[in-house]
């Protein structure tokens, strides 16, 4: 199994480090902060870089937020933080509501919930027309939905929901 430990009946073996961080490339894992880390993380994409030295391979066109995640205990985070992109701040929270077991309580996944909410705080283009605030609001509801298989292979699974109030129509 992927304890050391053999699993007994009489105890519940968690399976801990289904992946090395909270996040993975540009997305979120099933894993939570410890109580009390606080995480500080610098996020870059790049632009279009077909074009060249005169965009600067897409240095010039570049998305970065900052944003910083808590672990109010082992279970639940809290997180903001800030884009470029479209002037967005958002903010969320993440819980991991089961855990990968064998022994006593066994359970095949591990599952965390995320909700969150960002706030567009870009001036819009056309001043003519009366937009509501609460068309700045987005909304994201994710599941994570993961299995440690080894040391070496972890899967996860990410259906997410996510709502903008307003969005351009063309």
């Amino acid at each position: 199994m992927l304890d050391s430990i053999q699993s007994t009946d009489k105890e519940t073996f968690y399976t801990d480090g289904t992946f090395k961080s909270v996040r993975l490339i540009n997305g979120y894992t099933s894993e939570t902060a410890a109580k009390n880390e606080l995480i500080f993380y610098i996020s870059h994409r790049f632009g279009d870089v077909n074009q060249g030295i005169y965009d600067f391979f897409g240095l010039d066109q570049s998305t970065i937020r900052f944003g910083f995640e808590y672990g109010l205990n082992d279970r639940i985070d809290l997180g903001i933080g800030r884009s470029n992109y479209e002037k967005l701040y958002d903010g969320f929270i993440k819980v991991k509501l089961t855990r990968q077991s064998t022994g006593k309580k066994s359970f095949p996944v591990t599952i965390t919930w995320l909700e969150g909410m960002s706030y567009k705080s870009i001036d819009y283009v056309n001043n003519d027309v009366d937009y509501p605030t609460t068309a700045r609001f987005y909304y994201i509801h994710e599941l994570f939905i993961s299995r440690k298989f080894t040391d070496k292979l972890s899967l996860q699974l990410s259906p997410v929901i996510i709502h903008r109030n307003m969005v351009e129509t063309r």
